[in-house]
């Protein structure tokens, strides 16, 4: 690894397991830690495959389900921004519902404790790209343990977090008098009822209130 920045294997993995517990200082070097294996998967996967390799395995998993680490810095939603809706439109392969996917991680690891609600066009599409493949995959088994009830349209975290699914096609009945810091809408372009979008907007009462918004 380049010496000049510091990034010998050892002062990687200590600065990911201070990352918890140091804020926003710690988050940006988790960013640049991931532009750094990045490098390295380009140009020295050797190298890399030695640093993996004498990583404990505390240390290969915090930095494996860190999302500060893997999100590219045009996938990152910025703290500081103040908007309450921030919307990604990008082409298919960006990566939309893996950002979100992260961005919501992000919030259940942080302690957030509103309800939180992600809307989608079809119940497919909760279930199968936002809930299946990209969720739970990503999600720490051990320290957040998110867990599907598919007859609740709901998943549970470990640390009581509760994120509901509400579909589009079912129309806007479902997203009625919640009470939600948090919305994740997926692929709004393909949600022909602008009234889904008012009404969900109605229901961030608490906390910080945000909705981000992924689409193509």
């Amino acid at each position: 690894v380049n010496e000049t920045k510091c990034l010998t294997q050892r002062s990687i993995t200590h600065e990911m397991c201070q990352h918890e517990f140091n804020g926003v200082e710690m988050t940006v070097q988790a960013h640049k830690l991931g532009e750094e294996l990045r490098r390295l998967k380009r140009e020295d996967p050797k190298k890399l495959q030695t640093i993996l390799s004498q990583m404990t395995e505390a240390e290969a998993h915090s930095i494996y389900y860190d999302p500060d680490v893997w999100l590219r810095p045009n996938q990152q939603v910025k703290e500081e921004w103040p908007e309450s809706v921030i919307m990604f439109m990008c082409g298919r392969g960006f990566g939309k519902s893996y950002l979100g996917a992260q961005w919501i991680r992000k919030k259940v690891r942080a302690g957030v404790r509103g309800q939180i609600t992600f809307i989608a066009p079809t119940s497919s599409d909760l279930r199968d790209t936002i809930t299946y493949n990209t969720l739970l995959p990503l999600s720490d088994p051990i320290n957040e343990a998110p867990e599907y009830e598919p007859s609740k349209s709901r998943i549970v975290w470990k640390n009581g977090t509760i994120a509901n699914l509400i579909s589009a096609e079912r129309g806007n009945e479902r997203i009625r008098g919640k009470n939600n810091e948090l919305l994740w809408i997926d692929e709004i372009g393909s949600i022909p009822d602008k009234d889904v979008f008012d009404q969900a907007m109605l229901t961030l009462r608490i906390g910080e209130s945000r909705c981000l918004i992924t689409t193509t």
